[in-house]
């Protein structure tokens, strides 16, 4: 995944190597090896004693949930390189850039959002399914297996000697008042 993302970044970046400082972040931005600090390159460019910027190193997070889920990846090499893009850009952003060419960042962003939300939608419809289908087929247990007669033997309690239903009623309520 390393290769193919310093494939697809070209010339943005001189490397892409696994960081060993990255805890939390997918990916981070960071001067080449002999190269000005970055915080110093962007204080002198501020100052208006701009120096010839050395390209970064993309720094990826080899443990990061985002990069171990893009590199398992197969296949679908216009989707692996929208993330390679996502991924500079995001470095950029935490660096306290912004994104390199803020259209085309939205593009691939928005082609993202969109391919996760028909995949959810894909997925949405399949648990639907597993819900509906039980529900439906103790519907029709319930038909197939209801007998009208349980339920309307001696209905008035007049066999039982329990009384009919409404001193039966009466006998409830009186219960419930006084407990």
């Amino acid at each position: 995944f390393i290769a193919f993302v310093k494939l697809t970044l070209g010339d943005a970046v001189s490397d892409v190597r696994v960081s060993d400082r990255l805890t939390d972040s997918a990916v981070c931005l960071v001067a080449p090896e002999g190269g000005p600090d970055r915080a110093l390159e962007k204080l002198l460019a501020g100052s208006g004693r701009a120096v010839s910027a050395a390209k970064p190193v993309l720094e990826l997070n080899a443990r990061h949930e985002l990069v171990t889920s893009l590199a398992a990846l197969d296949g679908d090499n216009a989707f692996k390189e929208d993330a390679a893009h996502l991924l500079y850009d995001e470095a950029r952003v935490l660096d306290g850039d912004r994104p390199a060419d803020a259209k085309a960042f939205s593009v691939r962003l928005a082609r993202l959002i969109s391919r996760g939300v028909q995949q959810a939608a894909i997925i949405n419809r399949i648990a639907t399914i597993a819900k509906v289908v039980p529900l439906v087929v103790f519907i029709l247990i319930g038909i197939i297996a209801f007998k009208a007669s349980t339920f309307s033997a001696d209905f008035w309690g007049t066999s039982s000697g329990l009384g009919s239903a409404l001193d039966q009623i009466k006998a409830m309520m009186l219960v419930t008042v006084w407990v």
